[in-house]
């Protein structure tokens, strides 16, 4: 069997359970020969013992659900390709929305700044990256710290990773700026959710039982850490937000900007600590 013949088995048998079955087809012969696929594409080379391996991680993927993420442990988040496994949530893209904000947004000043319940560490290094100032990210989860700390390693990344429940291991008004992308969907809605979601962790997914709750104490105890006029930018939903407005907890702040992803949809929120 030869790499087009290939592909195009790989992509009609995850079809059945993925929208995107033409580019994890992709990604699944890229992974197996080590090449770029235009590469293999255009050479076309034999299959020959790769067969096997192809076959395995094909029946994984379909008819166990698992995320490719986790069958190769990587995911791919703003330029860097970050080593994952079932212990954080897989990175998306749509979060790469918030991050474009911050960096407009602060790219120019000299910030005090954390990410809060950073996972693998996708967006910390991203901040990382492109902002002045010092940096920390912390995870109530050891165990997601530790795999942050293998990106952070991987990257030289200069932000202190701390495990914390919120924020209490943080003195009063100790940040300029906070991101997040925290659990916000309702616990009514883990049956409806995909096979390959289930299996992320549920801390990272389930923001309590109306899905605000987190978003809610978050919201809450960051008014303490933040100094006066400080920021802090969220991920969330249209139906997290809708709670949360009722709750009044958003009026506590300074509503600065909804943020909006590229089909129009809420994906965001920038709140600013009343003077």
């Amino acid at each position: 069997m030869k790499v087009r013949d290939l592909y195009k088995v790989i992509s009609k048998a995850i079809s059945t359970v993925s929208p995107e079955a033409e580019a994890e087809a992709k990604w699944i012969v890229e992974e197996l020969f080590g090449k770029k696929f235009e590469y293999l594409f255009v050479e076309n080379p034999s299959v020959g013992q790769l067969i096997d391996r192809a076959n395995e991680i094909v029946r994984k993927r379909v008819s166990e659900r698992i995320p490719l993420q986790y069958l190769f442990k990587k995911a791919f988040f703003y330029g860097f390709e970050l080593y994952v496994d079932e212990r954080v949530l897989i990175p998306r893209s749509d979060t790469e929305v918030i991050v474009d904000y911050v960096l407009e947004t602060f790219k120019e000043r000299d910030l005090t700044w954390l990410d809060l319940g950073t996972g693998s560490g996708a967006i910390a290094l991203a901040l990382d990256k492109f902002l002045k100032g010092t940096g920390f990210a912390s995870d109530v989860s050891m165990e997601a710290i530790s795999v942050a700390n293998v990106n952070a390693n991987k990257y030289g990344a200069r932000f202190m990773l701390i495990v914390a429940n919120l924020f209490s291991p943080f003195k009063d008004s100790s940040f300029d700026l906070i991101v997040s992308n925290p659990p916000y969907i309702a616990e009514a809605e883990k049956g409806a959710l995909s096979p390959e979601v289930l299996f992320e962790p549920p801390s990272a997914l389930l923001g309590g039982k109306e899905g605000f709750e987190f978003t809610e104490t978050m919201l809450l105890e960051a008014q303490r850490i933040l100094v006066r006029g400080g920021s802090i930018i969220i991920e969330t939903s249209p139906e997290c937000y809708e709670k949360l407005k009722k709750t009044g907890v958003v009026k506590s702040y300074i509503l600065v900007k909804e943020i909006y992803d590229l089909s129009g949809e809420l994906r965001g929120l920038h709140l600013l600590r009343s003077f």
